[in-house]
């Protein structure tokens, strides 16, 4: 798999993603899009992999989609690639393994949508966000409206989303756009240990975890409690289950296979 836009790398069990533009402000085109295709593709095979780390390599996190990218800005056009630029984001939710973004710097519109669609966010405490596609004429039409919505709520995705200003690194964790803000120099430090601790746990398990938590967003109750009881029933079926209660009577560590 060659690679222009990004560096992928695995250590161990864990995955990191870097966006790699530096040149552009790790801002991304469809060319980008196409290279994190492949990267998902490659990760929704691989089982040995059980966390991934979204981070980036240069100044600034990312400033987004390239405004390059919005030049040819038709209807037909975004019913073209609209579509396929949403379903990129879909793409990490429905990847079994647990995304940590890790946010240094900026990130702007696209990026925040992108670390939307992970499951833990990770703040350097000198970063800054922002939703400026109102300053172009446009709304977030790659699911800003939809996922800043359910993370901060409605009345912080308007304010953000209509004003298009910059909150910084507490604002975003007080209102819920980010979990944890930690010191500029301690950020990749902090996000490695904990997907360390995150992969050290029964794959299987977390992955059920990570999709009854998502199932939430979209479903009825009654329907997320019955897909917790197939959860259980699918997981009381694994090797895994077995190891965690030996381990916890024998006073061990438990040896986790994903099995």
């Amino acid at each position: 798999m060659e690679l222009k836009d990004l560096i992928f790398e695995k250590e161990g069990h864990i995955a990191y993603i870097y966006i790699n533009r530096p040149q552009a402000l790790n801002s991304f085109t469809l060319d980008t899009l196409d290279e994190f295709y492949q990267v998902q593709d490659e990760l929704f095979a691989d089982t040995d992999i059980r966390v991934i780390v979204l981070a980036s390599r240069g100044k600034l996190f990312s400033a987004g989609i390239d405004v390059s990218v919005l030049k040819d800005g038709t209807p037909q056009y975004a019913i073209r690639y609209i579509q396929k630029l949403q379903e990129y984001y879909n793409r990490w939710e429905k990847l079994p393994q647990p995304i940590i973004a890790a946010v240094h710097s900026t990130c702007i519109g696209g990026s925040v949508e992108n670390i939307l669609s992970c499951d833990i966010r990770v703040s350097a405490q000198s970063a800054t966000y922002s939703v400026p596609e109102i300053n172009f004429g446009m709304s977030p039409d790659m699911g800003a409206t939809q996922r800043l919505t359910r993370a901060v709520g409605p009345g912080h995705a308007k304010r953000l989303i209509m004003t298009g200003d910059f909150i910084d690194a507490d604002e975003a964790a007080r209102i819920g756009l980010v979990d944890f803000v930690v010191p500029d120099d301690e950020l990749m430090d902090f996000t490695n240990k904990l997907a360390k601790r995150i992969a050290n746990k029964p794959p299987l398990a977390v992955s059920v975890a990570k999709k009854a938590v998502n199932l939430a967003n979209d479903t009825a109750l009654s329907v997320g409690l019955q897909f917790e009881q197939l959860g259980s029933c699918f997981l009381f079926g694994t090797e895994d289950f077995k190891e965690g209660p030996a381990a916890f009577f024998e006073k061990r560590k438990p040896n986790f296979q994903g099995k």
